[in-house]
């Protein structure tokens, strides 16, 4: 991991593996049936704790995994190496006081059990004599190698450092100079290399770069010098195609199938079965014309009918003004002559 945090993440996920796991379970990435479920539960304890702490997605499981891997290794062999003995070469039984909060007695028995016996007693002492004069020494602590690269990144400002630049930085010393005569014969191999080179060749190399060939050296299985752990050929460069004469002649042998193909079905006026006749009578304008344009509407439109149907008859028949003013003549109330006395008739 790189960034701010990165380095706590490492030590989280240490403390969190030996707190869990037993100090006497020593492969990871087992294949025995009989013990792998407890593993499982393991692996699963370390990654839910994990997380609650840091943010991380699932892509980040198989990550988390070979850092708990590593550190419980780097943990069992500073057990071996500085409390399963005394100065006289003597086997301490008692766990080691300082580690009594994650280190059971019942687990401390089984583990120098098993430090006892020959095949392990053979395999370490081949470690310790390839251990004692490495050719090439890391010295960079737990920096690691990406963390080392964004240092350079920052220092230098470029965006893209050579893998080998990498490599020798993180081999000298604290002045930044190489005082191991390996490491400079090497660096000298690849500069020799990278002359001989244009910078497109040598991008393209992959991982068969210059300080592959300047070490001479097979990589590791499933990993790359001076990228860390996690870091795979498969998941840093594409695979290559590997294509044999026999997969070329069968794809030119499909194509001219499919030439001839085409060939035929040109022959057969394709154009002509596309148009139907059928198809052009239903674009016909006309047809569309008189669908818009029917006949009903056009004599509902008709102005005289609406004129018509505005001036009824019972309207013109409705009274007159002479007979209205009769009519208010009529409303007086007559007045009867015989009904007069006579004496105001002599009067008139």
């Amino acid at each position: 991991p790189i960034g701010l945090h990165s380095r706590y993440l490492s030590s989280y996920i240490g403390l969190t593996a030996r707190r869990i796991v037993p100090i006497y379970f020593d492969r990871w990435n087992t294949i025995d049936e009989t013990i792998k479920p407890a593993y499982d539960a393991f692996k699963k304890a370390i990654w839910d704790e994990i997380r609650s702490a840091f943010v991380l997605g699932d892509e980040h499981f198989d990550y988390v995994m070979t850092v708990a891997g590593t550190c419980l290794r780097a943990f069992r062999t500073k057990m071996t190496s500085m409390y399963l003995r005394d100065s006289d070469g003597n086997v301490i039984r008692q766990r080691p006081s300082k580690y009594s909060h994650v280190i059971e007695q019942d687990h401390w028995d089984i583990f120098v059990a098993k430090r006892e016996t020959e095949e392990f007693q053979k395999i370490s002492k081949e470690n310790r004599e390839r251990a004692l004069n490495p050719q090439h020494p890391y010295r960079k602590g737990r920096l690691g190698y990406a963390r080392l690269e964004e240092d350079i990144i920052e220092r230098t400002g470029e965006k893209i450092i050579p893998r080998v630049n990498v490599w020798v930085s993180a081999r000298v010393g604290m002045d930044g100079e190489i005082d191991n005569a390996n490491i400079q014969s090497v660096k000298d191999k690849c500069d020799k290399l990278t002359q001989s080179l244009t910078e497109e060749e040598e991008q393209d190399l992959g991982p068969n770069d210059t300080l592959f060939k300047a070490l001479d050296l097979p990589d590791y299985s499933g990993r790359l010098r001076s990228y860390g752990k996690g870091v795979s050929k498969k998941r840093l460069y594409a695979p290559r195609s590997n294509s044999t004469q026999a997969q070329v002649n069968n794809l030119y042998a499909i194509t001219s199938a499919l030439a001839k193909k085409v060939e035929n079905l040109q022959g057969n006026d394709i154009t002509g079965r596309q148009q139907p006749e059928k198809m052009v009578e239903r674009q016909q304008p006309e047809k569309l014309v008189e669908r818009q344009q029917p006949k009903k509407m056009v004599e509902r439109q008709q102005p005289e009918k609406l004129v018509e149907r505005q001036q009824p008859e019972k309207m013109v028949e409705r009274p007159q003004p002479n007979e209205t003013q009769q009519s208010v003549k009529d409303s007086y109330n007559p007045v009867d002559i015989d009904s007069i006395p006579k004496t105001v008739q002599v009067w008139m």
